[in-house]
């Protein structure tokens, strides 16, 4: 997960890539994401996953008001 400046993910202040490894089982896998808005700046937080050769990415524009 890679993080604009100005957000950070809840329990990891200051980081702006966070990078884990998990066990995933078969059907619908969640994964919540708090995140803090340290300033009003917004931007994009990008999330990628990888499993074998195959990887996926996923982009959420925050706006914060």
């Amino acid at each position: 997960v890679t993080l604009p400046d100005g957000i950070e993910l809840a329990g990891f202040p200051g980081q702006r890539e966070i990078a884990w490894q998990t066990s995933l089982v078969e059907g619908k896998n969640l994964l919540p994401l708090n995140l803090i808005a340290v300033t009003p700046a917004g931007g994009e937080v990008v999330a990628r996953l990888e499993h074998d050769s195959r990887n996926r990415t996923f982009r959420l524009r925050v706006e914060v008001s």
